[in-house]
């Protein structure tokens, strides 16, 4: 079509969307001469939209130009859009000019020019002298048009491979918005189509026994200003041709959940052109659902093949299945794939458009969340498991309030251990009936564990450092005859300012006291803190003073450094000094002390992977304490869309492949990167993933003539017995079979071999054997030729193991070659193979297990640890491969808590726990059953007694031997110990006694009670010794032991029979101090004891021998003379040695008897010569 300027074309350009509709009529618009100013003629003009906002224009142009103006000719084009351009056309490139005889001819190749937005361009285009308006001579012609320059643009290509069609007798079809034209005949030249920016797409109409294979760009979107090429190229094939199309949906919208019924819809139809036969589709169920039911309108379905038989599919027919099917439990989180494919490789008909034949569903499958606390109910993929659904406070990692739920979903009984107040202790009472507790959670509520102590006095008779009546009050009433500033250092371990029950003291802190005097603080005196952490200042006169403690390093004030007291009456002023230390039991630099001067506060004391900005590890832990666990991708194996290379464990080509991060961090499956292929036998690679290469493969081996044997003599690489993987063909091997005849043969240059014209029968094929080989399979095989056959693939397997040290391992080890020699080296190797001994101190892996030296803990193990125990608590100073690390390997503890448990209640008004407490009792056999050795430590140094008894008193009762009848002198006064072992011996035979381990620091304790019995045989009995009378005894407060076991009652060792929990009592005064008192003898008569049969057998021994040396004085024989007395040596040298020991009265009988042998062995010698002298 050509465009015109008249109004009638106007008004057909607005009626249409884009000037390629018109220009694509003909291809190209031609412009006509128009009316000519003098000497110029405008020639034929085409323009031409050539892509979107892309306008070219060609033509020619003739004039007779005046004398001497050929250097002033000029072609200028207006382009509508504010840009117009001159050319001269004597001298650019793209014009061809020609001048004679005055007259010239121009024309000139296509001119592009680009648009900034696509419409209605108005076009002018001139050939002039000079200026724009020729020079005002009007010697000038021009051309006016207007043009649509589209936004956007499609070129169509047509190609036909094949037959005898042209590319015009194809109709194509163009979708999109506002597209111009939509369907038009094919061009090989290319045919410009307009349209809208958005998605489009391009179909053809088809033609008989022609296939049309699409580009890529013939369907998609496009963008303003976009041009796209769409390339479709027809082949003709005269053989049927029918294009299956297998479509798969699912009825799900977005995620399904376990449990739920999904509908899988396959649609295959067939696009022709020819009909299709022996349609098949498989679809076998994958994983995580179960099958239900399926309806479909043509053919069946086979649930448990998977295979829809759909049979015969008419030109342009389609048929439908429904598969129903539920999905599994331990789906969710994951995704469903499901995959619809025809193969059509082996139909009567070829498949034009092979990719369409397969499409895939996948459906995810979601995580239940009712509650929205971010953890699922299904657990598995979707993560740890909701085990509160509906509950939003609990989940996995979730703090334990006190609600009587399992809020972290640990399933251990711990409520309300995520309270901040949890395990908070607590004090109740004052004086004396101060007492501690814990806050803790029981059914639910808050509990408070602290119970009010009794008070010792009741009115206070005592002036001392306690509130003995618990009235908050200390020596009230006038009752101290002195002023004293008394009190105590001790560890403020929850900074309250305040000393709490179970708050240990601090020993060795100096304190100092000053006086307001002469308008200044002068110095008196200081004291340091005992063991008790305890100072006293006392004789005061009165006035005001300063008490002030000493700072230590790393140690920080609770209380004021110095405290004012205004002493004005006797009594005792209490004044306490708090400190405390940064606690970082877990060394993560974050301390559970909660004070500005310590680092941030961890959430986590035990942990030094969880403290507040810890990096989240993937180890179910809130590492960096935020309430959240393994987040920000802490279980990631990956990056999302990561890909690496993986072994995707098939043979061959198959075996490479890569896998990707899914979105969860993790790995997906390995997809092989090559597919299985027919082998090509000579190119080093098993391409059909059989596990065989080449020759290996039994498609790659020469065919066999009937009455053959043949096969291959191959080096066995890795010892299995098949010819496959890195085996290899060994050449000029001699071969033998033996049946009807022997015949040998060479293996060539491959290995093989082969024995061709022998008879039906049985044959023997077996290889000659070399030296140093080593058969991996049969060297023989028998086999069974019959009539008319040929037999391949009998093939022998060798080895040569290689051993160059000698050691009798070999370098290539394996199933024939035995365990791998990891050097084999001729100089040095014969000591380092897998059957050496492993040398700990070389740093060579001598026995080949892959280990060197302390690596190898089974050959070289390491040394046992050195584990100090000071306390005796079962934690070690140590730490590390002794156990956990004790806190304080001088204080014992039963949890490895630092604090000093007390053995009774504390006392009130500044008052210090007594804390001296006994532990860990023991009791043991002495070196005779009269003797036992009672052992115990205590916390603190302290000295040693027993007190005893043959009655048990479960409750003991006053001090001094608190209600038993015998004690034991006190020991390890200088020095004071903490192990402590007192033996007791003398006791009586056959009677069960009662002990109690006492010892003092200041105050004194008593131990659990123990048992033991005693033999049969007995010393003497002891003295009896009264013990004076006991002072009148204290209040006694229970005391504390802990970490005992003992046996049941009744046991001849360790028994006991009281409780854990001993009793505090008060050391007694100096002239009441009880006297060691051995046990009493019993009342009546007195039990022999062992001793006395001892020295009742010793002087029979002593009579016998007097005989003996009577009758034997006159003897021959010297040994008969002198044989009473080895009866003495025997009889008295084992008594003072090992008296009094009860087993020498069985020595002593023994000892009589041997005795009256030789006195009657004596006789009848004497008897004999007296005969002979009758006889005479």
């Amino acid at each position: 079509m050509k465009n015109t300027s008249s109004s009638k074309f106007w008004r057909v350009v607005t009626t249409i969307t884009t000037l390629a509709f018109v220009l694509q009529i003909s291809g190209f618009t031609t412009l006509p001469a128009l009316a000519v100013a003098p000497n110029y003629l405008m020639g034929p003009v085409t323009a031409e939209v050539t892509g979107a906002l892309e306008l070219s224009i060609f033509g020619s142009a003739s004039a007779t130009p005046y004398v001497g103006q050929e250097s002033a000719q000029y072609v200028s084009i207006d382009w509508g859009d504010t840009v117009r351009d001159s050319f001269t056309i004597q001298t650019d490139s793209n014009f061809t000019t020609v001048f004679s005889a005055g007259n010239f001819t121009t024309s000139w190749t296509p001119i592009s020019h680009a648009y900034a937005s696509e419409g209605m361009k108005t076009i002018i285009v001139k050939v002039h002298h000079q200026s724009w308006n020729g020079n005002g001579e009007g010697n000038a012609s021009e051309f006016t048009t207007n043009v649509f320059i589209p936004p956007a643009a499609l070129n169509v290509i047509k190609i036909v491979d094949g037959g005898d069609k042209l590319p015009s007798e194809f109709t194509i079809n163009v979708s999109g918005t506002n597209v111009s034209p939509a369907s038009f005949p094919g061009d090989s030249g290319g045919t410009i189509v307009s349209l809208e920016p958005g998605s489009y797409s391009v179909t053809e109409d088809s033609v008989d026994n022609y296939t049309g294979l699409f580009s890529d760009d013939c369907s998609g979107t496009i963008a303003s200003g976009e041009t796209k090429i769409c390339t479709i190229t027809n082949v003709f094939s005269e053989e049927p041709m029918a294009d299956i199309i297998v479509v798969k949906n699912d009825d799900v919208e977005t995620n399904a959940q376990e449990g739920d019924t999904i509908t899988y819809t396959i649609q295959i139809s067939n696009n022709g052109p020819d009909d299709a036969t022996g349609v098949v589709v498989d679809d076998l169920l994958p994983v995580g659902v179960a099958f239900v039911s399926a309806v479909t309108t043509q053919g069946t379905y086979n649930e448990i093949t998977g295979v829809w038989t759909v049979g015969e599919l008419a030109d342009q027919a389609s048929a439908t299945l429904d598969i129903e099917v539920t999905v599994n439990e331990g789906t969710a989180g994951t995704s469903i794939t499901n995959t619809a494919s025809s193969d059509r490789s082996q139909a009567e008909q070829a498949d034009s458009t092979p990719e369409n034949n397969s499409s895939t569903e996948e459906t995810p499958i979601s995580c239940t969340d009712s509650d929205g606390d971010g953890y699922y109910e299904e657990g598995g993929q979707c993560g740890p498991i909701d085990c509160q659904p509906g509950d939003y406070s609990s989940y996995p990692g979730a703090p334990e309030v006190c609600d009587g739920v399992d809020n972290d979903c640990n399933g251990q009984s711990e409520d309300g251990s995520g309270e901040t107040w949890y395990g908070e202790l607590t004090s109740c009472g004052t004086g004396v009936c101060e007492s501690s507790g814990v806050l803790t959670c029981v059914e639910g509520e808050q509990v408070d564990t602290c119970e009010v102590g009794t008070p010792t006095e009741n009115p206070e008779t005592s002036c001392d450092a306690y509130d003995n009546d618990c009235d908050g009050e200390t020596n009230e009433g006038g009752i101290c005859e002195q002023a004293l500033i008394c009190g105590y250092k001790f560890n403020d371990l929850n900074q309250n300012q305040e000393k709490d029950t179970g708050e240990p003291t601090l020993l060795g802190w100096l304190i100092s006291l000053a006086q307001w005097a002469n308008d200044d603080w002068t110095p008196i005196t200081t004291d340091t803190t005992n063991d008790e952490g305890q100072y006293c200042f006392d004789s005061l006169a009165e006035g005001t003073y300063m008490v002030e403690e000493t700072p230590q390093d790393n140690w920080y004030n609770s209380t004021p450094l110095s405290v004012e007291v205004l002493v004005s009456t006797n009594q005792l002023y209490g004044v306490d000094f708090g400190n405390f230390q940064c606690v970082d039991n877990d060394g993560d630099t974050y301390s559970s002390t909660n004070q500005e001067v310590c680092s941030p506060l961890d959430c986590d004391e035990t942990d030094n992977t969880v403290y507040p900005s810890a990096p989240e590890l993937c180890d179910d832990k809130d590492n960096d304490c935020d309430q959240q666990i393994d987040e920000d991708g802490a279980c990631f194996l990956c990056q999302p869309e990561d890909v690496q290379e993986c072994d995707t464990g098939l043979e061959g080509v198959c075996a490479t492949g890569t896998q990707t991060c899914d979105v969860e961090g993790q790995w997906g499956s390995c997809q092989q990167d090559v597919q299985a292929s027919e082998e090509v036998c000579d190119n080093d690679l098993d391409d059909d993933c059989d596990g065989l290469t080449d020759i290996q493969d039994p498609n790659c081996q020469p065919p066999v003539d009937e009455g053959s044997i043949c096969g291959y003599k191959f080096y066995d690489d890795n010892q299995d017995s098949l010819f496959n993987n890195s085996d290899y063909g060994l050449y000029n091997w001699t071969m033998w079979a033996e049946g009807a005849r022997i015949i040998t043969t060479p293996t060539n240059l491959d290995g093989y071999y082969c024995f061709t014209g022998l008879t039906a029968g049985t044959w023997y094929i077996y290889e000659q054997l070399v030296a140093d080989w080593t058969t991996t399979t049969d060297a023989t095989t028998t086999v069974e030729l019959t009539e008319n056959a040929g037999i391949t693939g009998i093939n022998f397997g060798n080895i040569m193991c290689i051993d160059d040290d000698g050691d009798g391992f070999a370098e290539n080890g394996g199933l024939i070659c035995g365990p791998t020699d990891c050097n084999d080296q001729v100089e040095g190797g014969e000591e380092i193979n897998p059957g050496a001994t492993e040398i700990c101190t070389d740093q060579i892996d001598n026995n080949c297990d892959g280990l060197t030296d302390s690596q190898d803990t089974l050959a070289c193990p390491p040394p046992a640890p050195t584990c100090t125990d000071n306390d005796g608590d079962g934690y070690y100073a140590e730490g590390g491969d002794c156990g956990e690390a004790d806190c304080n390997d001088n204080s014992y503890s039963l949890d490895n808590v630092c604090i000093t448990p007390p053995p009774g209640g504390g006392g009130g008004g500044g008052g210090l726990p007594q804390s001296l407490y006994i532990h860990t009792e023991a009791l043991t056999a002495g070196s005779e059953t009269v003797s036992v050795v009672i052992t115990w430590f205590t916390n603190k140094l302290a000295n040693s007694r027993v007190v005893y008894d043959t009655v048990s008193h479960p409750t003991p009762g006053t001090p001094p031997n608190y209600g038993y009848q015998w004690s034991t002198s006190t020991f390890d006064d200088d020095p004071k110990v903490t192990f402590h072992s007192i033996e007791i011996s003398g006791l009586l035979a056959g009677t069960t006694y009662y002990f109690r381990p006492i010892s003092a620091a200041s105050p004194e304790v008593y131990g659990v009670e123990l048992s033991f019995t005693t033999g049969q045989w007995s010393l003497t009995p002891p003295e009896e010794i009264t013990p004076p009378a006991p002072p009148t005894p204290p209040v006694e407060t229970p005391g504390i032991v802990a970490g005992v076991e003992f046996e049941e009652e009744g046991t001849v060792l360790g028994e006991e029979t009281g409780d854990l929990t001993g009793e505090e009592v008060q050391e007694p005064a100096p002239a009441e101090e009880n006297v060691i008192a051995p046990p009493p003898a019993a009342e009546g008569p007195v039990e022999t004891s062992c001793n006395t049969y001892i020295w009742i057998l010793l002087i029979l021994d002593i009579i016998l021998s007097a005989a003996l040396w009577f009758r034997n004085k006159n003897a021959v024989s010297q040994f008969a003379k002198n044989s009473w007395i080895l009866i003495i040596l025997l009889s008295i040298v084992p008594v003072i040695i090992w008296y009094p020991a009860c087993w020498l009265a069985t020595w002593l009988i023994i000892v009589l008897i041997a005795a009256v042998i030789l006195i009657v062995v004596s006789k009848n010698k004497t008897q004999t010569p007296s005969l002979g002298q009758s006889q005479q």
